[in-house]
């Protein structure tokens, strides 16, 4: 009978150390971390791809030049991708510079499609 008590305590022990590790052991980022890291593995402080993408659509829905286009905006390791079709070449390059403006962006890919000037 006491052997069978120290197993069932010795079973019981494992049991509750196994269940409460992993909140003991966890390690976890700050939230103020969290928000200033890239999604790619950047250090902190610098803005996340997400953030940036975020801050070029802002930045074009601002400007009288690109308000009224629709041009995809993503980012992946600060590179950032524009994509649309949009009224003339005047719109794309102008996306282009607003988006190369924002802090953090490391470059931009403008694959905007715009009519013929001929």
């Amino acid at each position: 009978m006491r052997l069978r008590i120290k197993n069932l305590f010795a079973l019981s022990s494992i049991a509750i150390a196994m269940a409460i590790s992993p909140v003991i052991f966890a390690q976890t980022t700050p939230p103020a971390q969290i928000s200033g890291m890239k999604d790619s593995g950047a250090r902190p402080g610098q803005p996340s791809d997400s953030s940036l993408a975020e801050q070029v659509k802002h930045d074009l829905q601002r400007n009288p030049i690109t308000k009224h286009a629709h041009i995809d905006v993503q980012a992946q390791d600060r590179m950032v991708t524009l994509r649309g079709k949009v009224q003339s070449r005047k719109v794309a390059e102008k996306a282009q510079q607003l988006a190369a403006g924002v802090n953090g962006v490391r470059g931009v890919e403008n694959y905007m499609e715009y009519p013929n000037p001929d």
